[in-house]
């Protein structure tokens, strides 16, 4: 758990299944991790921002970083990536290629994650090469969505 003494705070979560869950946070909010995510908070207000977080387990379970912090969906923003990592745009471009595919649709950039592009059940299973770059690509979620 995470608790906002003072200050203004961006603090995020990426699941296990690569989604990011980020908000910014304020005096007196609070936000409770579940155990074994990967996280963190970074202060985005002009001020020192002081944090309380408190610990429950000696049995965090297991996330795998990069494929977290690299291949979420919606992507962790290039600021968090560069300060945890010491890495440039290039870099960071360079490592989110080994979990994503970049696709072109209607002249905008996209990247989709690998697992979604390889999985049937999720639309996927398209045979595409690493520098493949497609004009179009249709996932379709399920069966019941539109």
């Amino acid at each position: 758990m995470v608790y906002v003494e003072e200050g203004t705070v961006y603090a995020a979560i990426v699941t296990a299944d690569n989604r990011l869950f980020a908000r910014v946070m304020n005096r007196g909010e609070v936000m409770v991790i579940p155990r074994g995510l990967i996280h963190w908070q970074m202060n985005v207000g002009r001020t020192n921002a002081k944090i309380i977080a408190t610990l429950n387990s000696q049995l965090p379970g297991i996330q795998f970083i990069a494929r977290s912090m690299f291949g979420s969906r919606p992507e962790v923003p290039d600021e968090v990536l560069e300060k945890t990592f010491f890495l440039d745009e290039r870099g960071i471009n360079q490592v989110r290629s080994n979990f994503t595919i970049m696709l072109w649709h209607d002249g905008q950039k996209w990247r989709i994650p690998w697992e979604l592009v390889a999985d049937p059940s999720l639309g996927g299973g398209l045979d595409l090469a690493p520098d493949t770059v497609t004009d179009c690509l249709t996932i379709s979620l399920s069966e019941n969505e539109s």
